[in-house]
Formats: structure tokens, sequence, C-alpha cells
């Protein structure tokens, strides 16, 4: 595959952890029913996803940087 070099930003907010890369951002919260994401492209528009820590990692950031 192709390899993406880009610079990260990463921030806490609280309790949750934010990526942003791009102008998009990665919000990843805690639930009581596991961690959340959420995609917040650069028009605003958000999308969810329940992230479980034993799935391949690769397949969060092609979720979220495209």
């Amino acid at each position: 595959g192709h390899r993406l070099r880009t610079k990260i930003y990463v921030a806490w907010l609280d309790t949750t952890l934010r990526l942003e890369a791009k102008g998009r951002k990665l919000d990843l919260e805690p639930t009581a029913d596991g961690i959340r994401a959420n995609f917040v492209e650069p028009n605003g528009d958000v999308s969810h996803k329940s992230v479980h820590l034993n799935t391949d990692p690769a397949e969060l950031i092609r979720d979220w940087l495209g």
C-alpha cells in the first residue's frame, strides 16, 4: 500500500483524546460500552464508530484519513 506522511496533532480534552491531521479530527472518547471514535470532516460532518483495542489500528487510520 501507499504510505502517508503527515503531521498529526495530539491533544487531551478532559477524557477525550483528539488527533488532528489534514483538517480532519478524530476524537477517541471512553464510554460505558468501550471506546467511541468520532470522525469530524473538514466540512463539519461527524460520523461515529466503536473501537476495539484488539483490532488493527491501520483500519482506524484508513477510516479517519481515507
